[in-house]
């Protein structure tokens, strides 16, 4: 009974944390290190039973909203990722009668073990536990010096030394160690207490189109070229022009220079020649090649990115699961004009899944000097928590990057955020023009996942 209730309570704690109060996880740490040695005298099967049962209940708890988006799919998530959450865990039990050190084995296989599945096809980071912190954005401001997996680190040390302090009552030492992790958050709530906006020598002036709405199925690229084309004409508009992600769909390169939408480009250029257009962009190279990014439209050049990270299955799929889940949507390229763009721009422009992934968004971010981020939310069907987990996870990629960040979105949040990790501005028209310093100097964060 007493267990069962502890695995309410566990639920329970979840939902708060990651929606509202991400320092109450804390508790489940707690949690988590009390099953650890409670399954260590107890048969096999229970460490399976508990264990299993405890990160299905993590999963629902915090990703509730997945059933909404797509019923089987949201199965699917759930027990497989309960099933990865469960190997370190139960690592650390098979250990926990061979070593007193295992709660080191728990905490380090577990960031690594965080680490190891951002590298593969099926990663969903979503649920990293550095993340959990994101609706307190003022507590990490370090993760600019060390990131989100550090994030993950400090939890875990944490939550151990408050479950020794408050379970096994080794109080002395212990307190001691965790008045020193403390300094990490009390430091967060210290400098940005006393941060004010950055101070730059230079701005940069951007056009966001069509911000928190839907497009209509019914407008076509056409369609949608010929309204920015209006706007741009009928207004003072900046030289930079940013969309959401997918404003073109099943476009086939050629359309850009040669195309019925090729015509409105040639018409602004020659009127304003400074103009660029940060585009999302779903590019058919035929029938069965499509890929997901970005295309970078100015006077002489025309550019194409494509997204490196791809959401499992709706988006991309192994070749392994093809059988079971049918082919693939998107392809993969590793061989676009990222470098350009950066040189010609110093602006690289994320597409949505992509701001998942801490060392990946921050080695792009390294010397540029604002982050554009395209994103569509409608897959999320209007899922308020979906959209506000994923907002805050966002906020940590500024503080990581030290840059102040343009979300553009179709059917979800708009925003500007800036580099600790406040939204500064919200973005609720169709067109807007937002004005955010640029920043060149890198973070230490960004630093370190150079050389990684």
């Amino acid at each position: 009974m007493k267990n069962l209730l502890l695995l309410i309570l566990f639920s329970i704690i979840n939902f708060f944390s990651w929606n509202y109060c991400g320092i109450l996880f804390l508790l489940n740490i707690i949690i988590l290190f009390y099953f650890i040695d409670y399954l260590k005298l107890k048969k096999w099967y229970y460490t399976y039973l508990i264990g299993i049962t405890l990160f299905l209940l993590f999963n629902i708890s915090v990703t509730f909203w997945l059933v909404k988006v797509d019923s089987y799919y949201s199965i699917y998530v759930f027990v497989v990722n309960s099933f990865l959450m469960f190997f370190p865990f139960a690592l650390t039990v098979f250990f926990s009668n061979r070593t007193r050190h295992y709660p080191l084995i728990f905490i380090f296989s577990w960031v690594f073990w965080e680490w190891i599945l951002s590298k593969w096809d099926l990663a969903w980071p979503w649920l990293n536990f550095g993340n959990v912190l994101s609706n307190q954005w003022y507590l990490v401001k370090w993760y600019s010096i060390l990131g989100t997996y550090a994030g993950s680190l400090w939890l875990l040390i944490v939550g151990f030394l408050l479950y020794s302090i408050l379970l096994k009552r080794k109080i002395k030492q212990n307190s001691i160690y965790l008045l020193f992790f403390l300094i990490f958050p009390i430091y967060s709530l210290f400098n940005y207490s006393l941060s004010n906006d950055l101070v730059c020598n230079k701005n940069i002036e951007i056009l966001t189109y069509s911000p928190a709405f839907q497009f209509k199925k019914s407008e076509t690229n056409y369609l949608k070229t010929k309204k920015l084309y209006k706007y741009i004409c009928s207004h003072k508009t900046p030289n930079f022009i940013l969309t959401s992600e997918l404003f073109y769909t099943e476009l086939y390169p050629n359309q850009l220079r040669n195309g019925d939408v090729s015509f409105f480009y040639k018409k602004i250029f020659e009127t304003k020649p400074k103009s660029i257009f940060f585009i999302g962009t779903e590019i058919d190279n035929s029938e069965l090649i499509k890929f997901n990014g970005i295309s970078v439209i100015s006077k002489d050049t025309i550019l194409f990115r494509t997204k490196k990270k791809y959401v499992p299955i709706t988006e991309y799929t192994p070749k392994l699961l093809r059988p079971l889940f049918g082919e693939s949507y998107y392809s993969k390229n590793s061989i676009d004009g990222t470098n350009k763009i950066i040189d010609n721009h110093k602006i690289f422009p994320f597409v949505c899944y992509e701001s998942l992934f801490p060392p990946f968004f921050a080695k792009n971010t390294i010397n540029t000097k604002v982050i554009f981020l395209s994103t569509s939310e409608a897959f999320l069907k209007k899922s308020d928590y979906g959209k506000s987990q994923y907002l805050n996870m966002i906020r940590l990629r500024a503080i990581e990057s030290g840059r102040y960040l343009v979300k553009c979105s179709n059917d979800g949040i708009s925003c500007v955020i800036d580099p600790n990790g406040k939204i500064i501005q919200y973005l609720n028209r169709e067109f807007e023009t937002v004005t955010v310093p640029e920043t060149t100097t890198n973070t230490i964060y960004q630093k370190i996942t150079s050389y990684l």
